[in-house]
């Protein structure tokens, strides 16, 4: 059971209001049907109003002037009660990965792998690759060679990090011939990678992904493309080859954007658009062909 001084030392509240012996075991969604006193459940400032319904529990809430009393329940009122919740998840309920190398991953004999990582079950990492501290790896993912991998990246279930990308031209008797791939891919600090991503190695240089990008289930991104710090790119979005994404950018599912594309910081690609021409700084797109709906 966690008591409520162990709460508060994670979220920082504004102010607290309810019992110095209130303590939880378990989160649950909102729910003001709820009768259990030891759960703990999180609420935004636009149903505050909902709170005096509530018969027992502690929430996480935000100050508004709908805040009702409600000496029935307990309530930590802090400035973000999605960011405060999130918090708790990591501090107390998370699971993680115990470090350590599963037995059947394959590992080239060049790479040095960190005590403090996580390698799942037949995960492979081929030769020349750069593994940072605090690095988790999921199941059957591969690793291609010459691969970077900096501090505190975690990567999903069935990726391919570092194949050969789709380069081809034709020869002189009209088949297409592969463009081989000598470049290599760079994941820097503290990236999340989803499940079953595909993330292609330059041609010559350096497909990279920026720190503290995010990037979900199904995406794939080709060769030579450029990701800046913080940016989303969402369930099976297709990032063509060469494009260069900035900073703080927000990609949604099923989008594509087309090679040497270049979308600048804090612009938004709207779901399903089709990006066929430069996404300016703060711009929101949408459509196919994708308009721009917000300037910056």
């Amino acid at each position: 059971m966690l008591s409520i001084t162990d709460l508060l030392k994670v979220v920082a509240p504004l102010r607290y209001a309810g019992s110095d012996d209130a303590a939880f075991d378990r989160v649950i969604p909102f729910d003001i049907n709820n009768n259990d006193s030891t759960v703990l459940m999180w609420v935004g400032a636009a149903k505050n109003s909902l709170l005096s319904q509530l018969t027992a529990g502690t929430v996480l809430c935000e100050a508004s002037d709908e805040l009702p009393g409600n000496d029935k329940i307990n309530l930590v009122v802090v400035p973000n009660a999605r960011a405060a919740f999130r918090q708790v998840l990591e501090a107390f309920f998370k699971k993680q990965h115990p470090a350590g190398i599963h037995p059947t991953a394959i590992i080239s004999t060049s790479v040095y792998i960190p005590a403090d990582c996580y390698i799942g079950a037949y995960a492979v990492i081929e030769e020349g690759c750069s593994i940072g501290n605090g690095v988790s790896i999921g199941h059957h993912s591969v690793i291609g060679p010459d691969t970077i991998i900096e501090d505190g990246v975690i990567i999903g279930t069935h990726c391919s990090i570092g194949g050969d990308g789709f380069g081809y031209e034709k020869d002189n008797a009209g088949h297409y011939m592969q463009i081989p791939h000598i470049g290599h891919v760079h994941i820097k600090d503290h990236v999340d990678i989803g499940n079953h991503v595909c993330i292609d190695k330059g041609t010559l240089g350096a497909t990279t992904i920026g720190s503290w990008s995010r990037i979900d289930n199904l995406v794939h991104i080709a060769h030579n493309v450029q990701i800046g710090t913080d940016t989303l790119v969402i369930a099976q979005a297709m990032i063509a080859g060469s494009c260069i994404i900035g900073n703080d950018v927000w990609i949604a599912p099923c989008a594509a954007i087309l090679n040497k594309i270049n979308v600048e910081d804090g612009a938004r690609v709207g779901m399903g658009s089709m990006v066929f021409r430069n996404v300016n700084k703060d711009e929101t797109v949408m459509g196919n062909p994708a308009r721009v709906t917000k300037s910056g």
